[in-house]
């Protein structure tokens, strides 16, 4: 009948809109054509009821089409920058299995350039790429509207800008504010973009069978739940790793680039840079690397790459990396590779535990650890993790001031955090573990003290108790079987008994066998029975705080 269609499409991010090259719809919704005055829309049946709040007026529903049935309709883009991409393909409707009616008009904008899954639903249906937008966050010559080359604003800031263009053009039909979570430096808070770049690559697909064998084979984990769930699950969907950062501070990639032929070099050592451009370097920070260049076999120079490594390849290179090897002992690395223990807290599955076992892996197939210990986050009181810019915790250094080191590593092991769960920090709970565990300890050695001094007790070596008296045998008993519980524990890596272990022998020995024994140690007379009660309580206390 002559009016105009749209497709009535929503987005969080309007600086996005520029770059936009297809529409997903959901394959299985149910669309429909409505009309509004002079114009019709095309939008998700099922969100129309927000239309009379936007228009002002109940709409009138044409017609209805299953998305599938939108599929490779074409429209005009709404700014004209990148026109001609329409001949590679862009500019029609696509599907997406992402795509629902829960938020928005179930038509999704799509910019590859800027969103994970936006790139992957250009890529499936063969839609190239464009990015406007530089490194530091600004619209590049091609968006004339929006482009500036003096002041400046970054693409966040042009929001506003652009909503209004788009109003200006009757090209927009609402806006408004949403609450939705959004990318944020964690240094300095400030807003991110997501942005597609050029990068390094290591193919994690081709190891990744290797990676599940080793780690099902050769790595103990603790607790063992560990080795299937989060880290072995992290395995099977892990994908290629992004080795590359495009920024100043880093180790930089050692491959030199030739901008004529795409010849590509790939310098191992000091001495491989000396050799190919007669210099040698002292210092391998970026300044000094990148002004390293060398003569092509084709007749051009050849240059570094811009990018340097992933600080995680590093942390995944620290086992061999330490020693300076292969350069330097040879011998050591090979006799202590891999490493008996590491431990870490459960963030670390997917970085440090992960990036170490992939280098192991790709460069030695053997796994980076034989055991590894992992531990849980430990929280303030109301659940939200330790930081030091919300200063939500007691200084740790204080705390074992007041309280002593014991104390504090005791109550830390015996928390849910050594069962890979959350710690709700308490420095109460420091306290307790000083009352419970430390204090009777220390009363236990006090009264020894007070009534070995007043007998002259003082043998020159630590004595091993020989007697036959019940209350003797009983305690050596108790702490025989502590010390193999402990032991057997601690050979498995098993530390959250640890303290219930060391809570009953400590009942045992000042509950029971001081408690029982205090008239063997009243007699003025050093009689057999008295010295065997010192030579037991002595034994008893040198040997329980080996075990704390």
């Amino acid at each position: 009948d002559g009016r105009q269609v749209y497709f009535l499409a929503w987005t969080t991010t309007p600086w996005t809109l520029p770059s936009n090259l297809c529409l997903a719809v959901g394959e299985n919704l149910n669309y429909a054509y409505v009309a509004v005055e002079d114009a019709v829309f095309i939008a998700c049946k099922d969100t129309l009821k927000s239309f009379p709040k936007v228009f002002g007026k109940k709409p009138e529903i044409l017609k209805e089409v299953k998305g599938s049935e939108l599929v490779g309709k074409t429209y005009t883009p709404l700014f004209p920058y990148f026109a001609d991409m329409a001949e590679k393909g862009a500019f029609r409707v696509v599907t997406a299995d992402y795509v629902g009616s829960d938020e928005g008009v179930g038509i999704v904008h799509t910019a590859p350039a800027f969103g994970e899954d936006d790139y992957w639903t250009c890529r499936r249906h063969n839609i190239p790429m464009v990015n406007p937008v530089d490194g530091k966050g600004h619209f590049t010559k091609e968006v004339t509207d929006f482009y500036t080359d003096t002041d400046a604003k970054t693409v966040i800031e042009m929001n506003p800008t652009i909503i209004r263009f788009l109003y200006d053009r009757n090209l927009a039909v609402a806006d408004g504010t949403i609450e939705h979570n959004y990318p944020h430096c964690w240094r300095c808070r400030e807003p991110l973009i997501y942005k597609a770049m050029d990068a390094w690559y290591l193919s994690i697909e081709k190891l990744k069978p290797r990676l599940i064998e080793l780690n099902n084979t050769q790595v103990n984990w603790v607790p063992d739940s560990v080795k299937d769930s989060r880290f072995g699950k992290w395995l099977e969907n892990a994908r290629d790793w992004n080795i590359s950062r495009n920024r100043y501070w880093s180790t930089p990639i050692p491959i030199w680039e030739c901008p004529d032929c795409g010849e590509r070099v790939v310098l191992g050592s000091l001495d491989e840079i000396e050799q190919r451009s007669g210099k040698r370097l002292d210092n391998l920070h970026r300044q000094f690397v990148d002004e390293v260049t060398f003569p092509c076999k084709c007749g051009a120079t050849m240059h570094r790459v811009p990018e340097v490594l992933d600080c995680w390849f590093e942390s995944g290179c620290v086992p061999f990396a330490q020693k300076h090897y292969p350069f330097e002992n040879k011998d050591w690395f090979e006799s202590h590779f891999p490493c008996d223990f590491i431990v870490e807290y459960t963030g670390q599955i997917r970085c440090w535990f992960y990036y170490l076992h992939v280098m192991a892996t790709a460069l030695f197939d053997r796994p980076a650890f034989k055991n590894c210990v992992v531990h849980g986050t430990i929280l303030d009181e109301n659940g939200k993790k330790l930081s030091k810019s919300n200063h939500n915790y007691t200084d740790p250094m204080q705390l074992m001031k007041e309280f002593g080191t014991d104390a504090f590593r005791l109550y830390l092991f015996q928390s849910n955090a050594m069962l890979v769960g959350d710690l709700r920090f308490k420095d109460s709970g420091i306290k307790d573990m000083l009352q419970q565990l430390i204090l009777p300890l220390w009363n236990a050695c006090n009264f020894f003290i007070s009534y070995a001094n007043i007998d002259g007790y003082c043998p020159e070596e630590i004595p091993v108790p020989q007697s036959d008296n019940e209350l003797d045998k009983w305690i050596l008993a108790l702490l025989c079987e502590t010390e193999q519980k402990i032991t057997a524990n601690m050979e498995q890596y098993f530390v959250n008994h640890f303290t219930d272990n060391l809570d009953a022998l400590m009942d045992g020995l000042t509950n029971w066998f001081i408690r029982r024994s205090r008239r063997r140690f009243w007699g003025k007379e050093m009689t057999a029975d008295k010295k065997n009660a010192y030579d037991t309580l002595l034994y008893v206390l040198v040997n329980t705080c080996k075990l704390f």
